[in-house]
């Protein structure tokens, strides 16, 4: 079990993949036409997972984990679960969110799933970068500014309480029907979300 890296996943939507610090523990895994985003950066996937209908052909790579078009799992699911399978316990999912708007709310909902198998995802967007924790708390040092929205991934979700942040909550529930959590705005102080019972999406605005 790999402990100390990252596991990089590279899917095929809208283009915000950034400059990588890649680390020799980490892992790359391009997701169908995430394998072409990765050819124009010039980073090398150590394996490439999907059906291929988006990248239009099977890609020429030493190792691949091919699937057949109609499929329970999703191809970003089935990379969830290789590297989960790998001992990797912090995901960063670029290309996950833009074209289609079902698989942009799949993607939100992976981010739950590893949330419940002690694991953490990060979903990079345009402008803002999507993660869920469930049962624990998520710190933030003083650097952070901008906009944070907690908003319930659940049903109901008791315990919630923010601190450091403008509009504070203590032991508070929020539902999956209001979404009372939205805009609050970090102070430059450090701050804080715990959720003692429950997942909830955490929505931080990018520089």
């Amino acid at each position: 079990m790999n402990n100390n890296g990252v596991c990089f996943i590279i899917g095929a939507g809208e283009p915000t993949i950034a400059p990588l610090k890649i680390n020799k523990n980490d892992y790359m895994i391009a997701v169908d036409g995430g394998f072409s985003v990765l050819e124009q950066a010039g980073i090398e996937a150590d394996i490439v997972v999907g059906d291929f209908d988006s990248y239009g052909k099977t890609p020429t790579h030493h190792l691949i984990l091919k699937a057949p078009a109609e499929k329970d799992d999703t191809d970003m699911m089935m990379a969830i679960k290789h590297g989960l399978e790998k001992g990797y316990r912090v995901f960063h999912i670029f290309g996950g969110t833009g074209g289609r708007f079902d698989h942009s709310v799949a993607n939100l909902q992976l981010l739950t799933y590893l949330a419940r198998r002690n694991a953490q995802g990060f979903l990079y967007a345009q402008s803002n970068i999507i993660t869920a924790i469930t049962n624990t708390t998520m710190h933030f040092d003083s650097t952070y500014k901008g906009y944070i929205s907690v908003l319930a991934a659940d049903s109901k979700v008791e315990g919630v309480t923010l601190t450091g942040l403008k509009y504070p909550l203590t032991n508070a529930t929020i539902t999956n029907e209001f979404p009372i959590g939205v805009s609050n705005e970090f102070l430059g102080v450090e701050s804080s979300v715990c959720i003692a019972n429950g997942s909830a999406f955490i929505i931080i605005e990018k520089d």
